[in-house]
């Protein structure tokens, strides 16, 4: 079945496992980037663990997470998260 642009309708199921099983994986390399949009994923300078060194070393970091656990255990008890 296609559409009207004469694309398939539906991904093949090997396509969708690419698609939610290893594109993902692109966003975690970036976490270790200094991630430039011009320059793109494959080519952006690798930094290892300065982008993390430097979040966790933010004064508020430590407020920043507690409020986000906070909000979000309220969020499951009260089943507002959906």
């Amino acid at each position: 079945m296609e559409t009207p642009s004469g694309l398939p309708a539906f991904a093949s199921q090997p396509d969708l496992f690419k698609v939610f099983h290893y594109i993902p994986y692109l966003g975690l390399a970036m976490a270790f980037q200094r991630f430039s949009p011009a320059r793109g994923i494959f080519r952006s300078e690798w930094v290892g663990f300065e982008n993390f060194i430097e979040l966790f070393s933010l004064g508020d970091f430590y407020k920043v997470f507690a409020n986000t656990i906070i909000i979000n255990i309220h969020k499951l008890v009260s089943g507002s998260g959906r």
